[in-house]
């Protein structure tokens, strides 16, 4: 594949399965068949377009788009060139997203426009049939205009291509999958916090950790029998190496190369809990556990190929020698358990620092890890990720958790006193999930003030939300700092106040682009954002701002020396 192609098959990405882009595909092709056009057509383009966030497909006949599509947030939404005169029907049409002109000019009363429309509730009405005499009108129209369009986009010709042929169309499609998707649409996060200096104090003599030598097979077994807790609803996903860094880990262990010792958190001892080596076990648990046919999961079973160094094995556990099952089952491990007399403040730090591999847990896998006994607060975390509001806004992935951390950061200074706060929002935040243990009464309120934050953060900043690149260009960063202090300001703002809040949402959205020139107050959420004085200065500034729309916000502030 050459890299025009590689472009071309890139903006592929806004679709989220196969039927979606062959259908859009094929009314491109229709237009073609239906108009005699092809590539050698002076008037013809097809352009792969990417401006600021929004990623799109569009046939372009002279100087006019005549049939695009691109995706915002979540929503898959296609443009067709239609008269001005009907917009009204099309306005009210529940299909319906949005019109405006493809030029920012004036348009004159017959002036072709285009329309947006829900690409997947257009298609499945009658009312596409309604609009289709207008679209091929307009289109008839552009052409005979005969405008000139300057073909010079290499990857326009794959776009053909994969209008025009259905067996290049059917290969490039093939991996298309809903992961694609939810990778485009999610956003980047800006001041990730350093996990490194966790902030907790405690007596040394109470660590309490034992070392095992262990044969690999007690494992397998502590595996097969739920002796080890991979439920990942609570740590991060066992799926994260390839298959070939799972190939690699067997081939050591089949080659007698010793592996990295495995630590536990063996507080039950009926059901431990990793701390250091999930994929590892992952790993164990598909080859050899997954490989029994009567395994629910034997489908999903590691099938080895392509070793480096045993080149002549190959397929799955059943198909080993008995020499390498052996080696397998006898192989000896370190194995270090904490013990349960360790203090939970100890095993914070023994998580965050006895946590070598690759694929490191992050804070809030650790979180999760250790408050499986009080499940309480993990499944509210769990249940206000599954709103849709704020999948939609916030749009951050599901993946290491970090969506959970995002919704614990809210309900932390929701519930914690300030004072609380002494500069590690690490240790803020597993305190913050320990007493969500304990007061589940709140948590209809805490719901409901969430919701509303959510609610006037879209309707006033819309996609821009939580993010310091505010011009329609600039990609949308998700800004955690400016989403602490935004969320819990709004979440004050009482369903009485909210309308005439959200009324004066263009003063608002000033006076926030004001304050981002201010120095102190871009620093206090960019850089360092996690000690008192930079937390104080941005809760002061947006405090400042917000009061004057509502003069009942009550402001954070935390009293500690910086």
């Amino acid at each position: 594949m050459n890299n025009e192609e590689e472009i071309f098959i890139n903006q592929l990405q806004i679709f989220a399965h196969i039927d979606e882009a062959n259908l859009y595909l094929e009314m491109c092709n229709d237009i073609l068949k239906q108009y005699k056009l092809s590539l050698e057509t002076e008037c013809i383009k097809f352009a792969a377009l990417e401006t600021g966030e929004t990623l799109g497909l569009a046939l372009i006949i002279g100087n006019r788009k005549i049939i695009g599509i691109k995706r915002t947030k979540n929503t898959l939404i296609i443009g067709l060139i239609l008269p001005n005169f009907n917009q009204t029907e099309y306005e009210i049409n529940p299909s319906f997203i949005e019109i405006f002109p493809f030029s920012k000019g004036k348009s004159t009363e017959n002036e072709p426009i285009l329309v947006y429309f829900d690409f997947l509730k257009l298609i499945k009405t009658s009312f596409f049939e309604r609009i289709k005499n207008d679209f091929y009108d307009c289109i008839e129209t552009e052409i005979n205009k005969n405008y000139k369009a300057n073909n010079k986009q290499k990857q326009n010709y794959f776009f053909w291509k994969a209008c025009a042929e259905e067996i290049y169309r059917a290969e490039i499609l093939k991996n298309i999958t809903p992961e694609k998707i939810k990778e485009y649409t999610e956003r980047d996060i800006e001041n990730e916090e350093d996990d490194d200096d966790y902030g907790y104090s405690f007596d040394s003599s109470k660590i309490d950790i034992t070392t095992e030598q262990r044969s690999l097979d007690s494992i397998i077994n502590r595996l097969k029998y739920d002796g080890i807790d991979m439920n990942t609803d609570f740590q991060r996903s066992e799926n994260l190496w390839s298959d070939k860094n799972m190939g690699r880990l067997i081939e050591s262990i089949l080659l007698k190369l010793p592996l990295p010792a495995f630590y536990f958190d063996a507080s039950n001892d009926e059901n431990w809990l990793v701390v250091d080596g999930l994929q590892r076990l992952s790993t164990l648990q598909k080859f050899v556990i997954y490989a029994d046919k009567n395994h629910p999961k034997h489908q999903e079973r590691l099938i080895l190929k392509d070793l480096k160094i045993l080149k002549d094995i190959s397929g799955d556990y059943n198909q080993l020698s008995g020499l390498y099952k052996r080696r397998i089952s006898e192989m000896q491990i370190t194995a270090y358990l904490i013990k349960p007399a360790t203090p939970i403040e100890v095993k914070y730090t023994i998580f965050h620092r006895i946590n070598t591999g690759g694929l490191r847990l992050n804070a809030q896998e650790i979180r999760n890890s250790l408050n499986q006994k009080e499940k309480n607060g993990i499944e509210f975390l769990k249940k206000l990720s599954q709103i849709s509001m704020f999948k939609n806004l916030v749009r951050i992935t599901d993946k290491r958790m970090q969506d959970k951390e995002i919704i614990l950061r809210f309900l932390a200074f929701q519930t914690m006193e300030m004072q609380e706060y002494n500069g590690s929002l690490g240790v803020f935040l597993d305190k913050t999930l320990e007493k969500l243990n304990e007061i589940s009464a709140e948590y209809p309120n805490l719901e409901n003030k969430f919701i509303n934050a959510l609610d006037i953060n879209q309707k006033i900043f819309g996609e821009k939300s939580f993010s310091i690149n505010i011009n329609e260009n600039e990609k949308s960063m998700f800004n955690r700092a400016l989403y602490d202090v935004m969320m819990y300001y709004f979440a004050q703002i009482p369903t009485e106040n909210k309308e005439n809040f959200i009324n004066k949402k263009e003063n608002i959205k000033q006076d926030f682009g004001n304050i981002l020139n201010d120095i102190d107050f871009k620093s206090s959420i960019t850089s360092a954002t996690g000690g008192i004085t930079k937390v104080n200065i941005r809760f002061e500034k947006i405090y400042t701002i917000l009061k004057k729309y509502y003069n009942q916000l009550t402001i954070w502030k935390n009293d500690k020396n910086a």
